[in-house]
């Protein structure tokens, strides 16, 4: 994996996010376990490791270019739908201070969460096992983290009713989208008044190593999600707020 340290390192220059050596090491030892899981475990697409690093980890790492993340101080963060723990744990890494919670409801990829938590040390990343509707009614989760992650959960319009209520009112939500942002923000607009939310900024980051970008979503929780929503497992996605 020398050759995938020399990339993530030169990523990182790129990016203008400073590492220190200890969390290029638990960066490398995330994507070699997760590159020898997901032979059997189907985490991801990308089965070699530099396509693993590239596709999923720096690309989670262009969110530490925006500045409304990078410069706030976020005690409590979770990333709905966390799968292999993407984008989580590569930002749980360069963000020790900030304590993530992946959201997963699958039991395997949860079990290899814990495995991988407790493999790199991260002592700053917990796991729950759960439905995002169901997790968002405990008293617990609800509107208690100051920012709420998503990448490759749902079309924007879905992906607002299971994670927004998760969110602090006047906090930031940060979600990865492609070249069809612009369609799926216009297709939401009906969920954005009803969960009380604005579009506060679209990043255009270029994503190192590739020819693509990452259009990262900063929607703004402006008052308290309605007592009704989530609605039960299933349904956002069956009929999307609109």
């Amino acid at each position: 994996m020398q050759k995938g340290r020399k990339i993530l390192v030169e990523a990182l220059k790129i990016l203008k996010v400073p590492a220190e050596k200890e969390a290029i090491d638990r960066t490398v030892e995330f994507v070699e376990h997760f590159h020898l899981v997901n032979q059997n475990l189907n985490l991801s697409a990308h089965k070699n490791r530099e396509a693993i690093l590239v596709n999923l980890v720096i690309d989670s790492l262009t969110l530490l270019t925006v500045e409304s993340f990078a410069k706030s101080q976020l005690d409590k963060a979770i990333d709905v739908g966390s799968g292999g723990g993407i984008p989580g744990i590569p930002l749980a890494i360069f963000r020790p201070a900030t304590h993530f919670v992946l959201l997963e409801s699958k039991s395997k990829k949860c079990l290899f969460l814990e495995e991988v938590i407790a493999k790199l040390n991260l002592s700053n990343v917990s796991v729950i096992c759960a439905r995002a509707e169901d997790a968002a009614r405990e008293k617990s989760l609800r509107e208690n983290f100051d920012t709420v992650l998503s990448k490759a959960l749902a079309p924007l319009n879905v992906a607002l009713e299971i994670t927004i209520p998760f969110l602090k009112t006047g906090k930031s939500a940060f979600f990865y989208k492609g070249l069809r942002y612009f369609q799926e923000l216009k297709d939401a607009e009906g969920a954005l008044k009803i969960l009380g939310c604005k579009a506060r900024k679209i990043w255009e980051i270029d994503v190192p190593w590739t020819d693509r970008k990452n259009y990262l979503i900063e929607i703004e929780k402006c008052m308290p999600t309605p007592s009704h929503l989530p609605r039960k497992a299933g349904l956002p996605q069956k009929k999307p707020l609109s």
